[in-house]
């Protein structure tokens, strides 16, 4: 594959971004498919076995464990795949750390403004000296609150972060980084007309796009 690209998916809780990117998986098998934070150890039991969300770490110490996933990912993943000409596709990345850790580190700062470019900073930072990369292309699946919050009574299994006033927040952060980083940002609205026409239109900006 020639001209390999870096796809993200991004979207709050519940609006069916991770169900896209396992049928993207079935679709396009030659692409590498990777999470943020990865699955794989030692992160893969940090984050599922619940060490940093007991509720013993401040918020500041879990974004930064959440960073070192991603520094981890993009070396031994990432970058190793674009330079196979392996396009790689992610459920989540940076935008949505920064659109999260924000909200939940907002405590340490004036207002969620500063909290945000806090994060956004240390981010650019890791850009500068290539520890990390930011995306080709960014697709953001956003879904009216109110049906989040009637998908999230009906979910047999929830986190912290699905905090319905949270998840507002996270989704207001996400559209300011889409207006930021424009040249690279698809928005889908889910509108409940159900996971497959919302692949669809996922289809329809990768094909844009040239990703097949």
């Amino acid at each position: 594959m020639r001209n390999p690209k870096f796809i993200t998916l991004e979207g709050i809780d519940k609006t069916g971004k991770t169900l896209i990117w396992d049928i993207l998986k079935t679709d396009f098998p030659k692409y590498a498919f990777i999470t943020d934070p990865p699955k794989w150890d030692p992160w893969g039991s940090i984050f599922t076995n619940g060490t940093i969300y007991n509720g013993k770490l401040p918020p500041i110490s879990e974004s930064f464990i959440h960073l070192s996933a991603r520094l981890h990912s993009y070396t031994k993943k990432i970058k190793i795949s674009l330079e196979k000409d392996i396009s790689v596709i992610s459920d989540r990345y940076a935008d949505s750390w920064l659109a999260y850790q924000a909200v939940w580190n907002s405590i340490y700062f004036s207002d969620d403004t500063a909290s945000l470019d806090f994060f956004k900073k240390i981010h650019d930072t890791c850009i500068e000296y290539g520890t990390l990369i930011n995306p080709d292309i960014t697709i953001l699946i956003t879904a009216d609150i109110g049906i989040i919050e009637k998908r999230l009574e009906v979910a047999e299994n929830t986190t912290k972060y699905e905090d319905i006033k949270n998840l507002k927040k996270v989704q207001d952060n996400y559209l300011k980084l889409a207006k930021e980083y424009h040249k690279r940002y698809h928005i889908i609205e889910d509108k409940d007309q159900g996971i497959i026409l919302v692949y669809k239109e996922v289809k329809k900006i990768l094909k844009k796009e040239g990703i097949f």
